[in-house]
């Protein structure tokens, strides 16, 4: 039983809704709203009814240009989408909850209502008694979930959007997947070559000691001195931690030169001393070829140039002598004064910073020198202990 509620109260005193329809019109975005019945000349209407329609019951309809009948939503939204129809006309409830299950929210778009709202329900006459008992038996809301049934089950099928959005997400797990195994074998393979990197400069210079008695733990303090300088100029992380490995590669071009020269006690010749002067030259091809970078290459290549330029062997002077090479002559120079050679007693920590003093401006940099100044004590404690 239908009932308008301008005249259900008047046929039946205890009349019953159980659902209460509201019509809505829906089109497409760029369609014009409606908010009466004239609003729909010269359009094409479509309207959902889930029963048969006697034709007769819709002579209200003469202003549409054109109307067709829908047995069920989905053929209503799909018409829209077809440009089948202009507007559709129906329950707003169940065509919003059609709209939501096929996620066509930024297709189609509620234009407007028509009328006030409509009920569908039963009445029972002159029995107040039986009529409460109807409704306690029958709630409105058993009915309402009834008519509304269809259009609450998920479609099985997903939206094209949830399709494009799993394929994105599948498409993005496998990068990270790929991107997982590519950095776990590229830090694999970095690990193995620091080691292989480690156990050629350990070669280096263990073959460096072998060649020269009185090396000693000489390449090692240079690393430790090196790397506190560096610490307190407030160099880069990266700068600290290679000119602290690489350090003690400054004389490995001595390898290369004779032992002759290498181990003789006293003063070398003008000419044997032009020799050991290549051992520059020699260290830094051979740090090249190992691919250690650019600061172990400058440390062997110019820790023998001076501040003043009077070194070798390019004669550079101040800072175009790079910093990792006039930290490194700093503390070569102190680890040697120290150190007992074959061709000399070691000094005192005391008499090695008198010297190095002195040297201020002329063999080495002046900053260098000031922060030497400062901490010799952690030199000389290096230098005990190790």
């Amino acid at each position: 039983m239908f009932q308008s509620n301008q005249n259900k109260n008047k046929q039946n005193l205890y009349y019953i809704p159980y659902y209460k329809i509201q019509i809505g019109i829906f089109s497409k975005h760029d369609a014009n709203f409606i908010d009466s019945f004239q609003g729909f000349e010269n359009k094409r209407v479509g309207i959902i009814s889930f029963e048969d329609i006697d034709t007769n019951l819709l002579n209200f309809l003469h202003n549409f240009d054109f109307y067709k009948i829908y047995p069920d939503t989905t053929e209503a939204l799909n018409a829209i989408l077809r440009n089948e129809v202009d507007y559709i006309i129906g329950d707003f409830k169940i065509i919003s909850m059609g709209v939501a299950n096929k996620y066509l929210e930024n297709k189609i778009k509620v234009a407007g209502f028509l009328g006030g709202n409509n009920t569908i329900g039963f009445g029972i006459k002159k029995d107040a008694d039986l009529a409460q008992l109807v409704d306690k038996l029958f709630p409105n809301h058993l009915a309402e979930s009834r008519i509304l049934q269809s259009e609450l089950s998920v479609s099985k099928k997903l939206s094209p959007n949830y399709k494009y959005l799993l394929l994105m997400l599948s498409t993005f797990f496998i990068i990270i997947a790929t991107l997982f195994y590519l950095l776990r074998k590229a830090t694999i393979a970095s690990k193995k070559e620091k080691r292989i990197t480690k156990a050629l400069v350990e070669s280096f210079e263990a073959a460096n000691e072998l060649n020269d008695e009185d090396t000693g733990n000489h390449i090692l303090r240079v690393n430790l001195y090196s790397k506190f300088l560096a610490e307190k100029l407030k160099c880069s992380s990266k700068f600290i931690k290679e000119i602290g490995e690489y350090a003690s590669l400054h004389d490995v071009g001595k390898i290369a030169i004779s032992d002759m020269i290498l181990k003789k006690p006293g003063k070398l010749t003008s000419e044997e001393f032009e020799e050991m002067k290549k051992h520059v030259i020699f260290g830094k091809e051979l740090i090249k070829k190992m691919q250690l970078g650019s600061i172990a290459e400058n440390i062997a290549l110019y820790h023998h140039e001076k501040w003043n330029g009077k070194g070798y062997w390019f004669g550079l002077s101040t800072d175009a002598i790079p910093l990792e090479a006039r930290i490194v002559a700093l503390a070569d120079v102190y680890d040697a004064l120290r150190q007992k050679r074959v061709y000399k007693d070691g000094f005192t920590h005391e008499v090695a910073v008198e010297i190095i003093k002195k040297e201020r401006g002329e063999h080495f940099d002046p900053a260098l020198v000031d922060i030497f100044l400062i901490h010799h004590k952690e030199f000389d404690k290096i230098f005990i202990s190790h």
